[in-house]
């Protein structure tokens, strides 16, 4: 008799794993518009980090956008669908549904800073950080040494707004103090391949931003480097697995992606996701704001 008590006792928690582990259809991870969901006969406006049931009735506006985590792991972007759609019937769209912890871990990540007030905290300190650092040229990377996962770096400084029409001159030297790059730039943002300069793990590159009329007007140097290949493994891996649900290169994927490669603490890999974000949705203010809170959560502005 209690051998059977405990056969029941496990079956039940099975179930009640299974049950919790879907208790959404989707959960929303960007929105744009004024959309609205009918749940339990009501209708209320659609909020980032709503879960959706199949039960559920969206009610899109004009214009609007929409991103959708399934359960499986499995993303869905909506754009310009204007007018009512049934949760059950997106669902159907599904395909491949087999679950993915991984996908929805990250997808968890980023909604979970989406939803914070780090943002509102960190603005109020910012004042006194732009007056002490005036003279500095800002770069987006924090500390002075920085590892890479990827060959495409994205290298992102902040404006210079007390002179006219600034030009940048970005400084790429190796660690034996050979010139790799000198280039002069209107845009405060940079894009190093590193495959062309061959850059080996136990190597870096020294980067350096100045004003072209002002070289006395600079940045920190920073090195960046690449991940060895034990560390890249491991990255890898988790990344095969992600891009078997996120594959396809939207705005909501590299949203994912960004927050994929901050949580491995692989900040200017992230840098470059959450900036595909906003190219590919100019107009969704959900990934304009994930950005900046990116950089305020990183020290970074």
């Amino acid at each position: 008799m209690k051998f059977k008590s405990i056969q029941l006792l496990l079956v039940l928690l099975v179930i009640g794993m299974s049950v919790n582990g879907q208790s959404y259809t989707f959960k929303v991870l960007a929105n744009k518009g004024t959309n609205e969901v009918k749940s339990d006969g009501n209708w209320k406006p659609l909020k980032i980090g709503a879960s959706l049931s199949k039960s559920d009735e969206l009610k899109l506006g004009s214009g609007a956008y929409l991103g959708l985590m399934h359960h499986s792991g499995k993303t869905m972007e909506l754009k310009n669908k204007e007018g009512s759609l049934k949760v059950a019937d997106l669902d159907s769209k599904v395909i491949n549904t087999k679950s993915s912890s991984v996908a929805s871990k990250y997808a968890d990540y980023v909604l979970s800073k989406a939803m914070s007030d780090e943002k509102s905290s960190k603005l109020k300190a910012t004042g006194a950080v732009d007056r002490a650092l005036k003279d500095e040229i800002q770069i987006h990377i924090p500390g002075t040494s920085i590892f890479v996962y990827n060959e495409t770096v994205l290298i992102e400084w902040e404006p210079v707004t007390d002179v006219d029409n600034p030009v940048y001159v970005i400084s790429v030297i190796s660690l034996y103090g050979d010139q790799i790059i000198s280039k002069s730039l209107k845009e405060n943002s940079y894009v190093l391949d590193l495959s062309k300069n061959e850059l080996k793990p136990n190597e870096a590159l020294l980067v350096t931003i100045s004003l072209e009329s002002n070289k006395d007007r600079k940045s920190k140097r920073v090195a960046i480097k690449k991940l060895n290949d034990e560390k890249s493994q491991i990255i890898a891996q988790d990344l095969k697995e992600i891009q078997s649900d996120v594959g396809e290169p939207s705005a909501l994927n590299m949203y994912i992606l960004g927050g994929f490669y901050e949580q491995n603490g692989l900040i200017l890999d992230a840098l470059y996701y959450y900036e595909q974000a906003i190219q590919k949705a100019p107009d969704v203010e959900s990934y304009q704001d994930a950005y900046e809170e990116f950089l305020y959560r990183n020290n970074l502005k």
